[in-house]
């Protein structure tokens, strides 16, 4: 996966904000997305400033609440991460690779993840310097 990402950051979410509302064909029905900007705190792979915003489906749908934990859910405002991310095409904008791409990072630099599969369970409970190492590898390999 490491391969595959345009970024990895060590990242800590500063603000939530609105993003873009997307129409059906017929206007008859919309998802709003939400805007999470993080203050970078380590780059592992790629080119990215000191501030990344992730797009994500927004819980709030107006008159109702959608439930999108694919992902992981709702970033924890002042919640250091490890994100795996892709850059839209259209925007300075990511977003996340798929639910294995976010592990929050602990008070002892231990990352965690709720996420299933082979990526999640391979990276849960390492520290940060095991990840600084095994990502150096897997892009190396290339």
């Amino acid at each position: 996966m490491a391969r595959d990402v345009d970024a990895i950051v060590i990242a800590t979410l500063d603000r939530v904000s609105a993003g873009r509302v997307a129409y059906s064909s017929n206007s008859e029905d919309s998802l709003a997305f939400e805007i999470n900007t993080f203050r970078v705190d380590e780059v592992l792979r790629g080119s990215v400033s000191a501030r990344v915003n992730v797009e994500r489906v927004a819980t709030n749908q107006g008159n109702r609440i959608a439930r999108f934990d694919f992902d992981g859910g709702p970033f924890v405002p002042k919640t250091q991460y490890l994100l795996f991310l892709k850059k839209q095409s259209s925007a300075d904008v990511f977003y996340q690779v798929n639910d294995e791409g976010r592990f929050a990072v602990d008070g002892l630099g231990r990352v965690r993840s709720r996420a299933k599969g082979a990526v999640a369970a391979a990276l849960h409970g390492r520290s940060v310097g095991q990840i600084r190492a095994l990502v150096a590898e897997a892009t190396r390999a290339r």
